[in-house]
C-alpha cells in the first residue's frame, strides 16, 4: 500500500428515521432505543444523562420528507466547498450536535475532537482521545465513538456531556483485542454494527499480509447482552452506515475499491454481501441524505453515487489529501462537512438535507 489507510467515521443511529409519506422508497424507522441497550449496561451513576430501565426510549420525531420530494440528484446541483482549515493528522467523522448547534469532528492522529460553529473558529472538544475515529449520538445523547486505540487495542466507548467514558466492547468473539476499531452505525433497535480492520500505519502498524480480510460485527442489544456476532468479510471494511429504512448495511472495502451493501434481516443478521459500487480508490468512510445517495470518500475526492450504486461526480477535493468522511449539519441539514486527510471543508446548499442531521435530530440534551 503506497500511502496509509483512512480510518471510517460517524454513523447514524436509527432512533429518529421518521415515517415517509406514502409513495416513498424509504421504509418506516423503528423507535429510538435506550442508550442501554446500545452499550449492554446502564451508566453509573453520575456519568452523563439518559440512562432509563432498559426500554426503548420513545422519541418525539419530525416527519422526514418523502425521498420521492426530491428530483434524481445531478452533477450540476452540486458546488464546491470551501477550505475550512489543513491543520488536522486524519481528519475524520463529522457529525452535527443539535444540542449545541455545532459540528463535532476527530483529529485521530492528533488524539483530538473538535468543535465547529457555522460562521465561526473551530475549536476544542475534547484532547487526549484514544485515537477516536468514528462517532455517532445514541437516543439518549450519549456519544458512541469507535477508537483505534494507537497500536494497543481499539474499543467501542460511550460518553456523556459530562466526558465520562464508559468501554461498550473491547473483544472479539474469541476473547481476544479488538484491533483499529474504525466506524460504526447504529440501528433503532439498539444494534451496533462496526467495523475493526487491522491498518498498517504509524502507531496502527501491523503485518500487511493481515489486510485482506476481516469481519464486520455486530453488538447486540440488551441488559448485559454483551453478544457480537461475526457476520462476513470485506477487503479492509472502513466506513459503515445502515439506509434509512434499516434494509440494508453499506461498508466500504478500502483494499477492494467498493461500497457492498449486506441485506439485513429483521433479527438484524446480515445476508452475503453484494457489490453496490466500484472503481472507488481507496473507499472509506461515507455518509447518506434522505433521498437515499451515498457519499464516499475516496483517494481523489468525494464520489457521490445515487440509490442505484450509479456515479454522479466525483467531488475534487485537494490534491494529495485523500478524503476521508462527510456529515451533514446547519440550520436545515443542507450544509455538507467533508474530511479530508488533512482538511476540514463546506460545502453549502446541498439539494437533499443529510441523513444522518434528520437521524440525530432528536437527541436528549441532558
Amino acid at each position: 500500500m503506497s500511502d496509509p489507510p483512512a480510518g471510517g467515521a460517524g454513523g447514524m443511529p436509527a432512533a429518529a428515521r421518521g415515517t415517509p409519506s406514502a409513495g416513498s422508497n424509504a421504509a418506516n424507522g423503528g423507535a429510538g432505543a435506550s442508550a442501554k441497550g446500545a452499550a449492554g449496561e446502564a451508566p453509573a451513576a453520575g456519568e452523563g444523562g439518559g440512562g432509563g430501565d432498559g426500554a426503548a426510549a420513545p422519541m418525539q420525531t419530525d416527519e422526514i420528507p418523502s425521498a420521492d420530494s426530491f428530483p434524481r440528484l445531478e452533477a450540476s446541483q452540486l458546488g464546491t466547498p470551501k477550505v475550512i482549515s489543513t491543520e488536522f493528522d486524519l481528519a475524520e467523522s463529522p457529525i452535527w450536535d443539535h444540542c449545541e448547534q455545532r459540528l463535532l469532528f476527530s483529529d485521530v492522529n492528533n488524539r483530538k475532537i473538535h468543535s465547529f460553529v457555522l460562521g465561526g473558529e473551530i475549536g476544542s472538544y475534547m484532547e487526549g482521545t484514544n485515537y477516536v475515529n468514528g462517532m455517532i449520538f445514541d437516543p439518549d445523547g450519549f456519544l458512541l465513538m469507535a477508537e483505534m486505540g494507537g497500536g494497543r487495542g481499539g474499543r467501542i466507548t460511550r460518553m456523556g456531556r459530562d466526558k465520562k467514558i464508559q468501554v461498550v466492547i473491547d473483544r472479539d468473539p474469541m476473547g481476544g483485542m479488538l484491533q483499529t476499531t474504525d466506524d460504526l452505525t447504529l440501528r433503532s433497535d439498539g444494534t451496533i454494527y462496526f467495523t475493526d480492520p487491522i491498518i498498517s500505519h504509524g502507531p496502527y502498524w501491523n503485518d500487511l499480509a493481515s489486510l485482506v480480510t476481516h469481519p464486520i460485527y455486530r453488538l447486540k442489544p440488551g441488559m448485559g447482552e454483551r453478544e457480537i456476532v461475526r457476520e462476513s468479510v470485506a477487503q479492509v471494511p472502513n466506513g459503515i452506515r445502515l439506509s434509512r429504512d434499516e434494509k440494508f448495511l453499506f461498508v466500504a472495502a478500502y483494499l477492494g475499491d467498493e461500497v457492498l451493501r449486506f441485506d439485513v434481516a429483521a433479527d438484524g443478521s446480515l445476508g452475503e454481501p453484494k457489490v453496490f459500487a466500484t472503481g472507488l480508490d481507496a473507499a472509506d468512510s461515507m455518509c447518506l441524505d434522505i433521498a437515499g445517495n451515498i457519499y464516499v470518500g475516496v483517494r481523489s475526492g468525494l464520489q457521490v453515487l445515487r440509490p442505484d450504486g450509479s456515479k454522479v461526480k466525483l467531488i475534487p477535493i485537494r490534491a494529495n489529501d485523500r478524503t476521508t468522511n462527510c456529515g451533514f449539519g446547519g440550520p436545515d441539514g443542507k450544509t455538507l462537512f467533508i474530511t479530508a486527510w488533512t482538511a476540514f471543508l463546506q460545502l453549502d446548499d446541498m439539494p437533499v438535507p443529510g441523513l444522518d442531521w434528520y437521524e440525530h435530530k432528536n437527541i436528549k440534551c441532558n
